[in-house]
C-alpha cells in the first residue's frame, strides 16, 4: 500500500456536509413523491412525468462524483451509476429528445404505461440510494486517497514479478478457454449466419465459458505488475481489445465483449495513464467511442446476416451515416434493460412471491457444480428463466431488479444504499497496492455485468476471477519458498 499517499480525515468537510444535506433532502422529497404516486393511473406517456426527476438525479450524481468527491474515471461506482442511467432510461431519453431508431424490437409495447412508470420510479430510487450510499461512505471514511496508479514509478522496486507470473498463468488458461469457446460459438453462429445460434452454442460450452473469464484478471494482473514499459503495455492492451472486438463481430454477442474491453482499457489507463487528460486524448477517445458505438449498432442490424457486419461498418464510416443515428440507436438499444425491472415490479408479488433473500443463497451455492443435481432450485433463481418465461418477453435481468424480487421496494432501497457503500469500499481496493489492485478490476468487470445481469449470473464468474488467481499466487509463493530451502 502506498501509505505516503494516504491522508486521514478527522471529519467530514463542510462542502461534503452541505452536499449530503442537499442531496439527501432531494432524495427524501423524490421518495415521498414516488410513494405518493406509485399507484396512480397513467394515461399519457410516462416518460414526461419521470424525466424531470431523472435529469435532476443525474445532475446531482455527476456533481457528487466529479465536483465534490473528485472521483477518478477508474472508479467502479461512477461507471455503474452513470452507465445504469443510460441502460435504465434510454427509452425515456429517446422520447424526450425526439430521437429516432430503426430498432424494431420494443418490449415496452407489451407493458401498460402504469407498469413502465412504476418500474422507472423504482429504478431511479435505486440509483439515487446507491449514489447516496457511495457518497456517505466516501465522506465518513477516514482514509482519503489522493494518488493515481500511474503515480507509481516503473522502477525495479515497484515491479511485482510474482504478480506478473500469476497473470500470465491465468491469462494463458483464460486465453485457451476463450479461443476454444469463441471458436465453437463463432463457427456455430457463422455457419447459421445469424445470432440466433449464439445462445444455444454459448450455453453448450459450460466450463470453457466459465474459465474464459480468466483472461480478464490475467490481463489486469499483467498490467498491474508494471513489468511492461509503456509501449509494450499499450501493444498488449490493444491486442486483447482487438481479440474481443473480433469475437464481437463474428459472434454477434456484445455485452461481455464490450465490458471486457472497457475493463482492460480502464486498467491500462489507471496503471499507465495520467491524472490530467489532454485535449488530443479526449478527441481521439471520442472518435473511437463513436466508431465503437456504430459497430455495436451495425452488429445489431445484421445479427441475422453476420457476414455483412464489416462491409456495412466500413460503408457507414465512409459516408458518415452513423453521425445522424448514433444517439437515437444507443438510447434505443441500452434502454431495453429497464423492462427487466418493469416485469419484476409488475409480477412480484402479484404472480411470483418475494424471494426473501433466497436468490442470494442460490447464487452462492451456484459457485459449486450442483446445477445437475438440483436444476429446478437453481433455475428458479434466474428471473430470465422464471418471470421472463411466464411473460414470454425476453428482457434479460438486472441486479436492481433482483433486489426488488427479493425484498420489495422498501427492502430493495435499503439494499441499494448498502450496495452503494460496498461500491465505495470496492473502489478503494485499487489504492491498496499488491494483489488488491488487479483484483479490483475483476470486481469492476463483474459490476459492469450487474447492469444487465442478476445475482445468479455473476457469482460464479466473480469466484473464478478472484479465487483462482489468489490460489495460484499462494502456490507460486510456496513453490518459491521450497526452492530457497
Amino acid at each position: 500500500m502506498n501509505k505516503d499517499k494516504i491522508n486521514y480525515k478527522s471529519s467530514v468537510t463542510l462542502i461534503e456536509f452541505l452536499y449530503l444535506v442537499i442531496y439527501s433532502s432531494f432524495i427524501f422529497l423524490f421518495s415521498y413523491w414516488a410513494f405518493e404516486n406509485f399507484s396512480i393511473t397513467i394515461s399519457a406517456e410516462y416518460g414526461s412525468i419521470i424525466f424531470p426527476w431523472i435529469i435532476t438525479s443525474l445532475v446531482f450524481s455527476i456533481i457528487g462524483f466529479i465536483a465534490i468527491y473528485k472521483t477518478p474515471l477508474s472508479d467502479v461506482a461512477i461507471w455503474f451509476v452513470l452507465v445504469s442511467y443510460l441502460f435504465m432510461f434510454g427509452h425515456v431519453f429517446l422520447k424526450a429528445f425526439d430521437l429516432h431508431t430503426s430498432l424494431a424490437w420494443n418490449p415496452g409495447m407489451f407493458f401498460h404505461p402504469n407498469d413502465k412508470f412504476r418500474g422507472s420510479v423504482y429504478a431511479l430510487l435505486g440509483l439515487n440510494y446507491i449514489s447516496l450510499g457511495n457518497f456517505l461512505n466516501n465522506s465518513f471514511s477516514r482514509e482519503n486517497f489522493s494518488f493515481h496508479g500511474s503515480d507509481i514509478e516503473l522502477t525495479n522496486n515497484n515491479i511485482n514479478n510474482n504478480m506478473f507470473k500469476v497473470g500470465w498463468i491465468i491469462f494463458i488458461i483464460g486465453l485457451f478457454c476463450s479461443l476454444l469457446n469463441s471458436y465453437i460459438v463463432v463457427t456455430s453462429t457463422f455457419r447459421a449466419g445469424s445470432y440466433t445460434a449464439y445462445a444455444e452454442a454459448a450455453g453448450a460450452t459450460g466450463v470453457l465459458d466459465d474459465f474464459a473469464y480468466l483472461i480478464i484478471p490475467g490481463s489486469t494482473f499483467i498490467l498491474c505488475s508494471r513489468k511492461y514499459k509503456l509501449n509494450s503495455a499499450r501493444i498488449f492492451t490493444s491486442l486483447i481489445s482487438f481479440l474481443f472486438l473480433v469475437i464481437m463481430v463474428f459472434s454477434g454477442s456484445r455485452k461481455t465483449q464490450l465490458f471486457s474491453i472497457l475493463t482492460i482499457l480502464i486498467c491500462y489507463r489507471w496503471v499507465y495513464g495520467k491524472h490530467k487528460i489532454k485535449l488530443s486524448t479526449i478527441i481521439s477517445s471520442s472518435i473511437l467511442g463513436f466508431l465503437f458505438l456504430n459497430l455495436i449498432y451495425i452488429i445489431r442490424e445484421y445479427r441475422t446476416n453476420l457476414s455483412m457486419v464489416l462491409p456495412s461498418f466500413i460503408k457507414s464510416v465512409i459516408h458518415l451515416d452513423f453521425l445522424r443515428e448514433i444517439f437515437g440507436e444507443t438510447f434505443a438499444e441500452t434502454g431495453l434493460s429497464l423492462y427487466s425491472v418493469v416485469s419484476i415490479v409488475k409480477y412480484v408479488p402479484s404472480v411470483f412471491h418475494f424471494e426473501k433473500g433466497l436468490t442470494f443463497v442460490r447464487s452462492i451455492l451456484a459457485i459449486l457444480p450442483l446445477g445437475g443435481f438440483f436444476p429446478t432450485f437453481f433455475r428458479n433463481g434466474f428471473s430470465t428463466a422464471l418471470i421472463n418465461k411466464y411473460t414470454g418477453i425476453p428482457v434479460g435481468s438486472s441486479l436492481i431488479g433482483d433486489f426488488y424480487w427479493n425484498f420489495g421496494i422498501i427492502g430493495a432501497i435499503v439494499f441499494c444504499l448498502i450496495f452503494g457503500i460496498i461500491l465505495s469500499k470496492v473502489g478503494n481496493m485499487k489504492y491498496k497496492g499488491n494483489y488488491q489492485e488487479p483484483l479490483y478490476f475483476s470486481f469492476l468487470f463483474v459490476i459492469f455485468i450487474c447492469i444487465r445481469a442478476g445475482l445468479m449470473d455473476i457469482t460464479r464468474p466473480l469466484a473464478i476471477m478472484t479465487l483462482i488467481p489468489l490460489l495460484i499466487k499462494n502456490l507460486l509463493i510456496r513453490y518459491s519458498k521450497n526452492r530457497s530451502i
